[in-house]
């Protein structure tokens, strides 16, 4: 199994249920791996310029289903992470996207954006 699979679609323990007073939040990535769950589809694109790869992996149906991860060689001089989903709506009961839905993945796509200094989202 290679790290994104790993990262982004099996859901794992934490060793941290037995140490009394430890707060700690994210450690397992159920972010992603919710995400994955809660899509008909999910995309995962690592690039490695270290080691001039590409890893590349989708998930659907809710992550039933499993794509063979694809690794090819890649010329990017910089590392970056890709993930592209399409929620399932139906599981939230929304039929029709209405204007509020539309500005508010408008409003946190541009958040996102804003905070990324890598320019790949761009070139898609």
């Amino acid at each position: 199994m290679y790290v994104p699979e790993m990262i982004f679609g099996t859901l794992l323990t934490s060793g941290n249920y037995d140490q009394k007073g430890k707060i700690v939040g994210g450690k397992n990535g159920f972010g992603a791996k919710l995400a994955n769950i809660y899509s008909t589809r999910f995309i995962v694109e690592v690039d490695d310029a270290k080691r001039s790869k590409r890893f590349k992996q989708e998930w659907t149906d809710n992550m039933g289903t499993v794509g063979k991860p694809v690794i090819v060689k890649s010329t990017l001089k910089h590392s970056s992470v890709f993930v592209k989903f399409y929620p399932d709506f139906s599981r939230f009961n929304i039929k029709d996207l209405d204007n509020d839905h539309y500005n508010l993945f408008y409003r946190r796509a541009l958040d996102i954006a804003a905070i990324n200094p890598n320019e790949r989202h761009a070139a898609k």
